[in-house]
Protein backbone atom coordinates (compact mmCIF):
# COMPACT_ATOMS: atom_id res chain seq x y z
CA UNK A 1 0.00 0.00 0.00
CA UNK A 2 1.59 3.42 -1.01
CA UNK A 3 -0.12 6.61 0.29
CA UNK A 4 -1.25 9.37 -1.35
CA UNK A 5 -0.05 13.21 -2.05
CA UNK A 6 -0.14 14.58 1.30
CA UNK A 7 -1.69 11.51 3.55
CA UNK A 8 0.74 9.55 5.80
CA UNK A 9 0.98 6.02 7.30
CA UNK A 10 1.17 5.68 11.32
CA UNK A 11 4.04 4.09 12.10
CA UNK A 12 2.26 3.24 15.25
CA UNK A 13 0.06 0.59 13.77
CA UNK A 14 0.05 -1.19 10.35
CA UNK A 15 -3.18 -1.31 8.34
CA UNK A 16 -4.89 -4.48 7.54
CA UNK A 17 -7.51 -4.23 4.78
CA UNK A 18 -9.65 -8.00 5.53
CA UNK A 19 -9.25 -9.80 9.43
CA UNK A 20 -9.96 -13.05 9.23
CA UNK A 21 -13.34 -13.77 11.49
CA UNK A 22 -11.28 -16.88 12.94
CA UNK A 23 -8.44 -14.41 13.79
CA UNK A 24 -11.25 -12.01 15.60
CA UNK A 25 -12.03 -14.56 18.01
CA UNK A 26 -8.56 -14.78 19.47
CA UNK A 27 -7.92 -11.64 20.13
CA UNK A 28 -9.59 -9.43 23.39
CA UNK A 29 -11.93 -6.81 22.73
CA UNK A 30 -9.96 -4.05 22.49
CA UNK A 31 -7.75 -6.11 19.79
CA UNK A 32 -10.97 -6.63 18.08
CA UNK A 33 -12.07 -2.97 18.29
CA UNK A 34 -8.47 -1.96 16.16
CA UNK A 35 -9.25 -4.23 13.75
CA UNK A 36 -12.55 -3.32 13.13
CA UNK A 37 -10.99 -0.08 12.64
CA UNK A 38 -8.51 -1.41 10.12
CA UNK A 39 -5.49 -1.70 12.14
CA UNK A 40 -3.54 -4.58 13.35
CA UNK A 41 -2.33 -4.29 17.40
CA UNK A 42 1.56 -4.09 18.08
CA UNK A 43 1.44 -2.28 21.52
CA UNK A 44 1.67 -4.93 23.61
CA UNK A 45 -0.26 -3.82 26.79
CA UNK A 46 0.03 -5.64 30.48
CA UNK A 47 -1.35 -3.10 33.09
CA UNK A 48 -3.85 -4.38 35.41
CA UNK A 49 -5.85 -2.24 37.42
CA UNK A 50 -3.79 -1.86 39.84
CA UNK A 51 -0.78 -1.45 37.83
CA UNK A 52 -2.61 1.40 36.32
CA UNK A 53 -3.69 3.13 40.09
CA UNK A 54 -0.11 2.99 41.53
CA UNK A 55 1.34 4.69 38.28
CA UNK A 56 -1.47 7.43 38.21
CA UNK A 57 -0.69 7.77 42.03
CA UNK A 58 2.50 8.02 42.14
CA UNK A 59 2.82 10.21 39.00
CA UNK A 60 0.40 12.62 40.95
CA UNK A 61 2.54 12.64 43.63
CA UNK A 62 0.18 13.33 46.23
CA UNK A 63 1.81 13.04 49.38
CA UNK A 64 4.31 15.45 48.74
CA UNK A 65 2.42 17.88 46.37
CA UNK A 66 -0.47 18.50 48.69
CA UNK A 67 2.13 18.65 51.63
CA UNK A 68 4.15 21.51 49.52
CA UNK A 69 1.25 23.34 48.25
CA UNK A 70 -0.73 23.56 51.31
CA UNK A 71 1.91 24.89 53.66
CA UNK A 72 2.51 27.54 50.85
CA UNK A 73 -1.16 28.35 50.12
CA UNK A 74 -1.63 28.70 53.80
CA UNK A 75 1.32 31.24 54.30
CA UNK A 76 0.89 33.04 51.24
CA UNK A 77 -2.83 33.69 51.50
CA UNK A 78 -4.50 32.01 54.11
CA UNK A 79 -7.47 30.12 53.63
CA UNK A 80 -9.89 31.45 50.76
CA UNK A 81 -6.59 32.15 48.68
CA UNK A 82 -6.00 28.69 48.71
CA UNK A 83 -9.47 27.37 47.98
CA UNK A 84 -9.87 29.66 45.50
CA UNK A 85 -6.62 28.79 44.08
CA UNK A 86 -7.98 25.65 44.31
CA UNK A 87 -11.09 25.82 42.59
CA UNK A 88 -9.24 27.92 39.84
CA UNK A 89 -6.86 25.28 38.99
CA UNK A 90 -9.40 22.21 39.53
CA UNK A 91 -11.28 23.65 36.46
CA UNK A 92 -8.51 24.48 33.81
CA UNK A 93 -7.06 20.63 35.03
CA UNK A 94 -10.80 19.26 33.74
CA UNK A 95 -10.23 21.09 30.55
CA UNK A 96 -6.92 20.30 30.06
CA UNK A 97 -7.98 16.41 30.61
CA UNK A 98 -10.75 16.87 28.24
CA UNK A 99 -9.06 18.19 25.91
CA UNK A 100 -6.28 15.29 25.69
CA UNK A 101 -9.36 12.86 26.02
CA UNK A 102 -10.52 14.70 22.67
CA UNK A 103 -7.58 14.16 21.21
CA UNK A 104 -6.58 10.49 22.61
CA UNK A 105 -10.34 9.72 21.02
CA UNK A 106 -9.58 11.07 17.79
CA UNK A 107 -6.46 8.59 17.10
CA UNK A 108 -7.12 5.41 18.63
CA UNK A 109 -4.07 4.04 17.53
CA UNK A 110 -1.34 3.10 19.95
CA UNK A 111 1.90 5.29 21.20
CA UNK A 112 1.32 8.33 23.37
CA UNK A 113 1.55 12.18 23.17
CA UNK A 114 4.37 12.50 21.00
CA UNK A 115 1.94 10.94 18.19
CA UNK A 116 -0.57 13.43 19.34
CA UNK A 117 1.91 16.00 18.50
CA UNK A 118 2.67 14.58 15.30
CA UNK A 119 -0.28 14.64 13.77
CA UNK A 120 -1.08 18.13 15.27
CA UNK A 121 1.71 19.52 13.26
CA UNK A 122 0.51 18.66 10.10
CA UNK A 123 2.78 17.47 7.34
CA UNK A 124 5.25 20.46 7.36
CA UNK A 125 5.74 20.51 11.44
CA UNK A 126 4.87 16.77 12.64
CA UNK A 127 8.03 15.02 12.82
CA UNK A 128 9.54 17.90 14.01
CA UNK A 129 6.46 18.13 16.88
CA UNK A 130 6.37 14.59 17.61
CA UNK A 131 10.47 14.68 17.67
CA UNK A 132 10.15 17.82 20.67
CA UNK A 133 7.60 16.26 22.49
CA UNK A 134 9.11 12.99 23.17
CA UNK A 135 11.97 14.51 24.39
CA UNK A 136 10.00 16.46 26.40
CA UNK A 137 8.35 13.45 27.65
CA UNK A 138 11.11 11.64 28.41
CA UNK A 139 13.10 14.26 30.31
CA UNK A 140 10.19 15.30 32.24
CA UNK A 141 9.67 11.55 33.46
CA UNK A 142 13.28 11.08 34.27
CA UNK A 143 13.20 13.98 36.15
CA UNK A 144 10.02 13.32 37.86
CA UNK A 145 11.27 9.89 38.80
CA UNK A 146 14.90 11.54 40.50
CA UNK A 147 12.82 14.14 42.56
CA UNK A 148 10.32 11.65 43.82
CA UNK A 149 13.41 9.43 44.99
CA UNK A 150 14.85 12.60 46.69
CA UNK A 151 12.02 13.79 48.23
CA UNK A 152 11.81 10.23 49.94
CA UNK A 153 15.27 10.27 50.86
CA UNK A 154 14.92 13.96 52.24
CA UNK A 155 11.86 12.59 54.49
CA UNK A 156 14.09 9.55 55.31
CA UNK A 157 17.02 12.06 56.85
CA UNK A 158 14.27 14.09 58.45
CA UNK A 159 13.43 11.35 60.88
CA UNK A 160 17.18 11.58 62.07
CA UNK A 161 15.48 14.29 64.06
CA UNK A 162 12.37 12.33 65.83
CA UNK A 163 15.69 9.54 67.12
CA UNK A 164 17.83 12.31 68.32
CA UNK A 165 21.10 11.54 66.20
CA UNK A 166 23.95 14.03 66.21
CA UNK A 167 23.86 14.58 62.27
CA UNK A 168 24.06 17.62 60.01
CA UNK A 169 20.37 18.51 58.91
CA UNK A 170 20.32 21.33 56.83
CA UNK A 171 21.35 21.22 53.10
CA UNK A 172 24.54 23.37 53.45
CA UNK A 173 26.36 20.75 55.06
CA UNK A 174 28.30 18.77 52.65
CA UNK A 175 28.04 15.22 55.03
CA UNK A 176 24.36 16.12 54.61
CA UNK A 177 24.66 16.47 51.00
CA UNK A 178 26.63 13.69 50.55
CA UNK A 179 24.23 11.08 52.67
CA UNK A 180 21.32 12.39 50.28
CA UNK A 181 23.28 11.47 47.51
CA UNK A 182 24.09 8.29 48.20
CA UNK A 183 20.43 7.20 49.77
CA UNK A 184 19.16 8.51 46.47
CA UNK A 185 21.37 7.09 44.22
CA UNK A 186 20.65 3.50 46.19
CA UNK A 187 16.79 3.86 46.24
CA UNK A 188 17.25 4.90 42.25
CA UNK A 189 19.36 1.60 41.81
CA UNK A 190 16.69 -0.38 43.78
CA UNK A 191 14.14 0.98 41.42
CA UNK A 192 15.71 -0.03 37.66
Amino acid sequence: MTPRDGERISTAAVHETDVDAADQSEVGTDDALLESLGYKPVLHRTYTLLESFSTTFSALYFVGGVRVTFSTGIAAGGNLAYWINYLITAVFTFITAAVIAEICSALPSAGSIYLWAAEAGGPRYGRLLGFVVAWWSTTAWTTFCASNTQSAVNYMLSELTVFEVDFPKNVDSVKFRAVQWICTEVLLGEIF
